[in-house]
């Protein structure tokens, strides 16, 4: 399976046109991350967003045991000054940054605070922008866009924050952070119950939303997900249509080349080989 790429940048580095009393020293994309803190202690304000995980880490913090009390996705903060020690580390996505100096001075009197939040459609937008900027070349204004990217991104956590807070309708009200969720997780082979549960919708609620924006069925909605993931692997990798399928949460490789087949019209092995051949063209 390939190994998705981590991505740093150090902003700190950098020039900057605005004089933000929030500059970031340091930001990362960190997929699959699975590091060990050996008694490591912390020069710098860290802001690390976990978006997801494979288990339960565990590790002490200033020499006492933290398990996080917080679900998944969560914000966790650690000021200048704190020391880290994993006792048990667990596979996971996180995007970090971070603030010396005065900066960090400023974004502690900010009052952020440890949390859960919500992957809302602003969330989501913000991290793949994040993202995006990380792979691009370094401009001017690089280091501008992230200092206010990661602004955003903790401005963003704290207002899903106070919605949790509130009491929601069954109007719809988040199914369309129902539907970003589901697209930023759909690998996760997500079971409709699961989210029914998640966002608070009783299942005549549900459908009767879903009909009104979509055609298809739940069902074939998670699968174009999966074959829209597929297909970018199959143009972009040399993966084999074994190791797509299970990437793009197929139960099969069968199952998978079937569904891709009704979709495209081509066997993946051939929807490959054209999209190569017209490359060269």
């Amino acid at each position: 399976m390939e190994k998705r790429k981590k991505i740093f940048c150090y902003p700190g580095r950098m020039s900057r046109f605005l004089s933000l009393p929030c500059q970031i020293s340091e930001i990362g994309y960190l997929p699959d991350q699975l590091h060990w803190n050996i008694n490591r202690t912390l020069h710098a304000l860290y802001f690390c967003i976990i978006l997801n995980s494979d288990g339960d880490g565990k590790g002490l913090v200033n020499g006492k045991i933290v398990k996080s009390k917080f679900p998944l996705p969560c914000l966790h903060i650690h000021p200048p000054g704190t020391v880290l020690h994993t006792l048990k580390a667990a596979k996971h996505d996180e995007i970090f940054f971070c603030y010396t100096g005065k900066n960090a001075q400023y974004m502690m009197d900010m009052g952020f605070e440890n949390t859960h939040f919500e992957i809302t459609p602003e969330i989501n937008d913000i991290i793949s922008r994040i993202r995006k900027e990380l792979l691009l070349p370094d401009t001017p204004a690089k280091a501008d866009t992230l200092d206010l990217l990661a602004l955003q991104f903790l401005v963003a956590i704290r207002s899903s924050k106070e919605m949790l807070k509130d009491q929601y309708r069954e109007d719809g009200t988040r199914f369309p952070e129902l539907i970003s969720y589901l697209e930023l997780h759909f690998k996760d082979d997500l079971s409709l119950p699961f989210l029914l549960q998640k966002f608070g919708f009783s299942r005549r609620t549900f459908f009767r939303l879903w009909k009104k924006k979509y055609s298809c069925s739940f069902t074939e909605y998670v699968n174009d997900l999966k074959l829209s993931h597929a297909e970018k692997l199959l143009i972009s990798t040399s993966l084999s249509i074994e190791e797509i399928a299970r990437e793009s949460a197929f139960a099969s490789a069968t199952y998978f080349i079937r569904r891709f087949k009704r979709k495209f019209f081509l066997t993946p092995e051939l929807y490959r080989k054209r999209k190569k051949e017209r490359s060269f063209l």
